[in-house]
């Protein structure tokens, strides 16, 4: 059975010889010419016409009967026509022995039209008809002809044909080929837009798509042009590809979408809850106000009624001083007329007039009315009325109420640290506390767990009340070491503290208090600690601890105390440590963050332990450390790191290591530290809680 190749193998043949002539005649082949028209043969091999008809006329004639009932009722008969190179005979159909008829004869056989593109851009317009479009005419339509034959009229397409508009005769002919068979045609209405032309090869039209270049080409660049060699894929396989994942790139657009609208109504809902919040809280200032300007009202009337009450008082006593005055006034104006009237008696009158007796005894009277009345103006010293305001009145009022910025988020509370002033209380005392150096946070039994020298502390986060205290192992009857860090397991409802003297990790129930397991040892190998000293735990059931004297940071499953790897090293550059302490997880990213003591600045990793990055650096200043201790993680992914030498606890940016901001100062007052060394976050409430272990309490801000 002979091999038949497609039409590109057989340019490709051609191309290794002379492609532009025929190998029998030497004359260059030609679109517009019939006689040099070239034809292809069973073989692949192609000839110009004129050659194969001289070939074929030389060639005896074997009539070969067929089927007498036909549609033509005609005697058809082939004659063999063996290719001049490889001699393999390809059948040509004959009408009463002689070559007749455009679809007959060696006009019968295929044209080249691969090999007729290569040779001349002009013969592209004389093979390749345009495809008839919504615009052309129905006349233009039906005056597009057959390539082939150019006297039928084109009924079918073959892009594999060179594009070629096919007749249906020249169709079925051409396509009974083997290696033409396989072809797929369409109908000349239904022919896609000509390809574009190859820009190396013009009479070419792009056909592959070279995948090292990323470029279409046509067939000959692959085989013999600047292409050779590339891998490649037909334009509809890389178009297939293109609407692939254009299909993939779409969804993942329209998933974007989807969550970008989703977003868009998640902050339409917010503002609006932030206008309904903003309406309460303007509401609420004006009604608390509004009570308190009625109690100032009030007030103002109480203290008005009690200055017209005084003032009524001494007017009444005014009066009736005044009243007494008055009468001693006249009483001695009339004393006084009736010692005139005697210094003016004459001789004799004596007789005839009151007696000097009577007179003196009314001269005498009113003296000591006037007396009276003069001493009892003079003992009345004049009152007066004043208010007497209270010097904290002005800081009252200007301290009444107070706005609390908190934005919901997932999981809890987010805190806004620009309006931090002060801890909101203390928890513990001298004689509650030793010296507390960790805090975790229990959010479902709602207590603040403190890690207390060698005691174990459970207080309520509400009210500080402790609930449960334990500083022995239960069971064992052995005294722990000294407490460092803490953390509860959710998942497990265990508490977890590291004990660096011991240097292992103690595990109690978080219910109450009952015994777990204890596990590590001292050493430097896998699975060991040397004075480990802070511990988290994340959603995957791990236990982190650093440990700090090895300088790495090991962890372990939760649910039974069992070594699964390690990472970090003793040094001072990227991923390296010296001497960590507190470490925490973010639970938006699975981070792990990693208090990096001894270098004096924090460490991000992932949780697969490859290295992130790390922020800060020695110093005083506003973000820099000096000695960090502990750290944590809040709802917003910022990190609260507890800055043991600065006497302070700053805030950062987890995503980016940026500083937001720090709070608190040195000393023993309200919203002060002596060595903070451990800090947590009630998610619930948005409150941070640091043991300030030289102070002997625990502060919630």
């Amino acid at each position: 059975m002979n091999h038949h190749p497609t039409l590109t193998d057989s340019a490709a043949e051609e191309d290794k010889d002379d492609v532009g002539t025929c190998s029998v005649c030497l004359v260059a082949f030609s679109a517009s010419e019939a006689d040099h028209v070239p034809r292809l043969l069973k073989c692949g091999h192609s000839f110009c016409t004129a050659c194969l008809t001289r070939l074929l006329d030389a060639t005896p004639s074997t009539p070969t009967p067929t089927n007498s009932n036909s549609e033509a009722e005609l005697e058809e008969a082939t004659r063999p026509l063996r290719c001049p190179k490889c001699r393999t005979v390809t059948r040509v159909r004959l009408v009463d022995g002689e070559a007749a008829a455009p679809a007959e004869g060696v006009k019968g056989l295929p044209r080249n039209f691969d090999l007729i593109d290569l040779l001349s851009s002009s013969s592209s317009s004389a093979m390749r008809q345009p495809r008839p479009t919504v615009e052309t005419s129905a006349a233009a339509a039906a005056a597009l002809k057959c390539a082939n034959c150019s006297q039928a009229a084109a009924e079918k397409f073959c892009e594999q044909c060179g594009g070629a508009h096919l007749c249906m005769a020249c169709d079925a002919q051409l396509h009974g080929f083997p290696a033409l068979r396989s072809h797929v045609r369409v109908a000349s209405a239904d022919a896609p837009e000509p390809r574009a032309a190859c820009e190396h090869h013009r009479a070419k039209k792009v056909e592959m798509w070279c995948e090292r270049d990323g470029v279409a080409v046509c067939v000959v660049c692959l085989v013999a042009g600047p292409h050779k060699g590339h891998d490649a894929v037909t334009i509809e396989e890389a178009e297939q590809r293109v609407r692939e994942a254009a299909r993939v790139e779409l969804a993942q657009v329209e998933a974007a979408m989807g969550e970008v609208e989703a977003a868009v109504e998640r902050q339409a809902a917010r503002e609006a809850a932030e206008q309904a919040s903003a309406r309460e809280a303007r509401a609420a200032i004006k009604q608390h106000f509004d009570q308190m300007r009625e109690a100032v009202a009030q007030r103002e009337r109480v203290l008005g009624a009690e200055v017209d009450e005084w003032e009524r008082t001494t007017a009444e006593a005014a009066a009736k001083r005044q009243a007494q005055l008055a009468e001693a006034h006249t009483r001695l104006a009339a004393a006084g007329k009736a010692l005139q009237q005697q210094q003016l008696l004459q001789c004799g009158g004596l007789g005839r007039s009151a007696t000097w007796g009577d007179s003196a005894a009314v001269c005498q009277a009113a003296r000591t009315a006037a007396a009276a009345a003069a001493a009892a103006a003079r003992g009345m010293q004049a009152s007066s009325i004043a208010l007497t305001s209270e010097d904290t009145w002005a800081e009252a009022v200007g301290s009444s109420g107070r706005l609390e910025r908190r934005t919901a988020a997932a999981g809890g509370v987010v805190r806004d640290y620009t309006v931090m002033t002060a801890a909101q209380r203390t928890l513990g005392s001298v004689d509650q506390f030793r010296r507390p150096w960790a805090v975790a946070v229990d959010a479902a039994a709602g207590h603040i767990v403190v890690a207390d020298c060698s005691q174990v502390h459970v207080c309520r986060a509400d009210d500080g009340s402790c609930v449960r205290t334990w500083g022995t192992t239960p069971g064992s009857g052995a005294q722990i070491g000294t407490l460092w860090g803490v953390a509860v397991d959710h998942a497990n409802g265990h508490i977890v503290v590291t004990d660096i003297y011991s240097h292992r990790l103690h595990v109690w129930r978080a219910d109450d208090g009952s015994f777990v397991r204890t596990f590590g040892s001292r050493g430097s190998g896998p699975g060991q600690f040397q004075c480990p000293r802070g511990v988290a735990v994340d959603k995957a059931g791990h236990i982190i601890v650093t440990d700090s004297n090895n300088h790495r940071v090991q962890v372990w499953r939760a649910y039974d105390g069992s070594f699964l790897r390690t990472f970090g090293s003793r040094g001072a550059g990227p991923g390296q440590f010296q001497q960590p302490a507190g470490v925490a997880v973010d639970a938006a990213t699975g981070n792990i963050i990693v208090a990096d003591s001894g270098n004096h600045r924090v460490h991000v990793w992932h949780a697969d332990g490859s290295f992130v990055r790390t922020f800060g650096s020695r110093g005083h200043g506003q973000d820099q450390f000096n000695s960090p201790a502990g750290v944590a993680v809040d709802t917003a992914g910022n990190v609260i790191v507890a800055d043991w030498g600065n006497h302070r606890v700053q805030v950062w940016r987890a995503y980016d290591g940026s500083f937001l901001r720090t709070f608190g100062s040195q000393g023993g007052g309200p919203a002060q530290f002596n060595r903070p060394t451990g800090v947590a976050v009630d998610a619930a409430t948005g409150h941070i809680i640091v043991a300030d272990s030289s102070n002997k309490r625990v502060q919630v801000w």
